[in-house]
């Protein structure tokens, strides 16, 4: 038994969540509409149900009509926007005024915690302010207070929302035409305040001094990556500049060590002739040395004295009288040379006929005695 009761109550709660929770998407799935006033630098969202006029419609707006209203009485009253729900038992009203005191302070922000308390006190001190509270929607600080106001014989139920900023007092009012404010009356109000926004005189200032600032770094940016290139340019240049002077000296200095190298052999040929010892190093200079050239060269014509030296001794030897005395026996000397030189007749022992060191030679051996 007392399990179907628990179920029982468990189910009217589960049914009461969803209707509940039903209730609050229908009211946040309305669809809404977003309005400027251009005047008081403010975007708000109001239900796209709703009639709306600002100072921008026609005057000859059907809404006019329909809701006893024209642009003159705008004016007059310093509405900015009127908005009428269909049934019309709200309409909500926006409106700003300006004194001495609202440009000199220009926006509730800047007050202290004490004035704003002050401020606070003075709306609930107003005969017909039933309640008052301070709260701030988008960083902005907001006077929330309910007026019950008796007109001829009946009262003017209200919910307003004063704020101060820019300069200007600007007053959000939502009347109720069908009783005291409710829930459904704070809920619109509160999604008006949600929605609006406020351009903020600093701001554009701001946001120009942040452009400017930004504009300034892409500009310098700009400007140092085309130093940089630039810089990078010239300096590859110059290094194959660079490059390309040593390039061309390296290339002179041997040209010119060529010329001399050459002139040098051409000095050496004039000087010694091409059958010189050292012509065999022509046209091989780089292997060897000047100096080593130059000894070398020393020692082929030390040789080449020695052989004609040598030749020149063999020569008197065999042709003067002095030869001969070196032996004991001549004539066994000069036999054993005929066999091992055969020589024809009228011809010496070159193979020529016979000279005057021949003839020296029999003169010399004829008179020699043994």
């Amino acid at each position: 038994m007392k399990n179907n009761i628990v179920k029982k109550i468990m189910s009217l709660l589960l049914l009461f969540i969803i209707l509940l929770g039903t209730g609050v998407l229908s009211v946040s799935a309305e669809e809404q509409t977003q309005y400027t006033i251009d005047e008081l630098k403010l975007t708000l969202k109001l239900p796209s149900s709703m009639d709306v006029v600002t100072r921008n419609v026609s005057t000859n707006d059907e809404v006019y009509k329909k809701h006893q209203t024209n642009i003159d009485s705008l004016v007059d009253y310093n509405i900015y926007l009127q908005a009428f729900s269909q049934d019309n038992n709200q309409v909500f009203t926006l409106t700003m005024n300006q004194d001495e005191n609202s440009k000199e302070v220009k926006n509730y922000n800047t007050l202290s915690e004490e004035q704003l308390d002050e401020i606070k006190e003075n709306y609930i001190k107003e005969e017909n302010c039933k309640s008052c509270s301070m709260d701030k929607y988008n960083d902005i600080i907001y006077f929330d207070s309910i007026i019950n106001t008796p007109k001829d014989d009946e009262i003017i139920y209200v919910t307003q929302a004063d704020t101060l900023v820019n300069g200007m007092y600007v007053h959000f009012t939502l009347q109720s035409q069908d009783g005291e404010i409710d829930g459904e009356d704070k809920e619109l109000m509160n999604s008006i305040l949600d929605s609006a926004v406020f351009e903020l005189e600093g701001d554009g200032k701001l946001n120009s001094t942040i452009m400017t600032f930004i504009w300034v770094v892409v500009i310098v940016l700009v400007v140092v990556i085309v130093a940089l290139i630039i810089f990078m340019l010239i300096k590859k240049r110059r290094r194959e500049n660079m490059l390309r002077a040593m390039d061309s000296e390296l290339y002179v200095g041997d040209r010119e060590e060529r010329r001399a190298q050459q002139e040098t052999r051409r000095n050496r040929n004039t000087a010694t002739g091409a059958d010189r010892p050292d012509a065999f190093f022509d046209g091989v200079d780089g292997l060897e040395s000047s100096e080593n050239i130059d000894k070398i060269e020393r020692e082929l014509i030390r040789e080449a004295h020695r052989n004609a030296e040598e030749y020149a001794t063999k020569e008197i030897y065999d042709n003067t009288e002095e030869y001969g005395k070196e032996h004991t026996n001549y004539r066994e000397f000069l036999g054993e040379k005929e066999r091992r030189n055969p020589q024809k007749p009228g011809k010496n022992k070159d193979g020529r006929k016979s000279s005057k060191n021949n003839s020296y030679n029999n003169r010399g051996n004829s008179s020699r005695k043994f």
